[in-house]
């Protein structure tokens, strides 16, 4: 009797965790991709995204000559484009919701060309594993999609 009372509880609890939401904390990094409008194999754009606890994340997209190094790089130029407070014309921000390795993101921002706004809304899906992500993504705005995966960065 004692045995089957645990094994309910344990299959209560295994079965709450599963439908709760979950987190992820850090930063992202895809493979690099070619510069798709200059062709130019020397120059390759990598799209990163950081994940707070609180379901917000911040993306952006950076163009980087192939010999500097990521991580410095990242410490040292564009760290601030990712914290909450920091305003900028170079990052999206928006929400994520991830559940059961099950990933969720909707991002925004707003592109001045010409002095005429624009809102640009990119929807992401994908699945999330602890040192990765395969994320597919459309913009409502341009109509692109596409599909990367990416790496966890080290920040620390």
């Amino acid at each position: 009797m004692k045995l089957s009372i645990f094994i309910l509880i344990l299959s209560f609890v295994i079965c709450s965790c599963s439908i709760t939401d979950e987190i992820i904390k850090g930063v992202f990094v895809s493979r690099p991709m070619v510069d798709q409008e200059t062709a130019d194999s020397t120059n390759h754009q990598y799209s990163l995204f950081r994940f707070y606890p609180d379901g917000i994340v911040i993306n952006a997209t950076v163009q980087l000559p192939d010999s500097i190094a990521l991580q410095k790089l990242w410490f040292d130029q564009i760290s601030l484009w990712f914290y909450k407070e920091h305003k900028s014309q170079f990052n999206n921000s928006g929400n994520y919701k991830l559940k059961n390795g099950q990933i969720s993101i909707t991002t925004s921002s707003i592109y001045t060309i010409d002095k005429i706004p624009d809102t640009v809304v990119v929807k992401y899906v994908g699945k999330y594993f602890i040192d990765s992500l395969i994320l597919s993504s459309y913009s409502f705005t341009t109509k692109y999609s596409d599909t990367l995966t990416y790496r966890r960065l080290k920040t620390e």
